[in-house]
């Protein structure tokens, strides 16, 4: 395999004159379903930022600038075969400590405007939809929790709250002084991930090794599958519906699990966690790994490391690093173009240590 840098869309002044000033902290980034569109979360931007993939040149920008307040869009989920676009705010621009419940937008990507806002938890990250499109999930970072959402149907106007998933017994929200939940998160809940029959939902930690699991028809708490060292940022699963893929920041290591022995594993902890490290097959990739991505074909798996700034390919098969290559400072967010050809990167930077504020473009080359 063969990774190219190819252009970079940035608003950094010393590397160049910039291409995209609303680019600011960009979070996360996804590509439309047909790959025509890219979408990235400008996080302290309070903006999506829409790009033509061929192009490369911003078509559009969906507002999270409100009359009360603003949204910091974190990560993004389609739903509804792409009419929606689901963007948890990490929090609201005035809760400067996360002391008080996030939102979820539901952005019509048509309109290319924010149709509906639900009420979140704390400092809420990541968010996934159910294979069916019953419900989306998203998990609170400030509070050990998820919110759980009904969305059958294509109508926002028939959507609805469900439940609280609770992992653990959360923590003091208040105190006689404000408590920043970003840096005191406890469990961390960051990936989350439904099972194929949408019975079981899976969520990953970066605060406590393991996976936590929820069996949905019940909404009880399962418990935790520990491995040797799985602080979880990112959950993908396999084409074939049955391999589960995780970032771990423990180790600097990408895991592998398969889905039905880690489910099974759950059912049996009885609201306990349970180390089975033997379940678990790992490869090194360094430190930090973010976001995860697996090509359509489940060949291979690309990983955005960010104390090292670089894109990792690895060999699904033979579990090994097939290629590496450096991005810019700090990357963080990373998706693969449907037809596998074109990474998009983003790299969000630092408040007073510097890079990021840019999105990198990779070619992929397979040998």
């Amino acid at each position: 395999m063969v990774l190219t840098f190819v252009d970079r869309i940035h608003n950094v002044p010393y590397l160049q004159t910039p291409t995209e000033p609303n680019i600011s902290s960009p979070k996360s980034v996804n590509f439309s379903e047909d790959g025509k569109k890219v979408y990235i979360n400008s996080l302290e931007g309070f903006q999506t930022l829409i790009f033509d993939a061929d192009s490369r040149e911003r078509i559009g920008i969906i507002s999270h600038d409100f009359d009360t307040d603003k949204g910091k869009p974190v990560e993004g989920a389609f739903s509804n075969s792409g009419k929606f676009l689901w963007i948890p705010y990490y929090r609201w621009q005035s809760d400067t400590y996360g002391n008080y419940a996030s939102s979820v937008a539901i952005v019509d990507t048509i309109k290319q405007k924010v149709v509906k806002l639900f009420e979140t938890g704390l400092i809420s990250k990541n968010i996934a939809i159910s294979p069916m499109n019953n419900f989306a999930a998203v998990t609170n970072w400030g509070e050990n929790t998820v919110t759980l959402l009904n969305i059958k149907g294509d109508n926002p106007s028939d959507f609805s709250y469900n439940s609280t998933l609770v992992i653990k017994n959360k923590f003091s929200l208040f105190s006689d002084k404000p408590v920043n939940h970003d840096l005191n998160c406890d469990l961390c809940a960051r990936g989350v991930l439904f099972s194929p029959d949408e019975k079981t939902l899976l969520v990953g930690m970066s605060g406590e090794n393991g996976i936590a699991g929820f069996d949905i028809p019940t909404k009880k708490f399962l418990g935790i599958i520990a491995g040797k060292n799985i602080l979880a940022r990112d959950l993908t699963l396999s084409p074939n519906k049955k391999d589960l893929y995780i970032s771990s920041n423990g180790g600097g290591t990408i895991e592998r699990v398969k889905l039905s022995n880690l489910i099974s594993a759950l059912y049996a902890t009885y609201g306990k966690t349970i180390s089975r490290p033997e379940l678990f097959d790992e490869v090194v990739v360094g430190g930090l790994p973010r976001t995860l991505k697996l090509t359509s074909d489940g060949k291979y798996a690309f990983v955005a490391l960010n104390s090292s700034a670089e894109v990792v390919a690895i060999d699904t098969v033979t579990f090994k690093i097939v290629a590496r290559i450096k991005g810019d400072s700090f990357l963080v967010g990373l998706d693969i173009s449907p037809d596998n050809k074109w990474i998009w990167t983003t790299s969000q930077g630092h408040a007073g240590v510097g890079g990021g504020n840019a999105v990198d473009i990779f070619s992929v080359e397979y040998k």
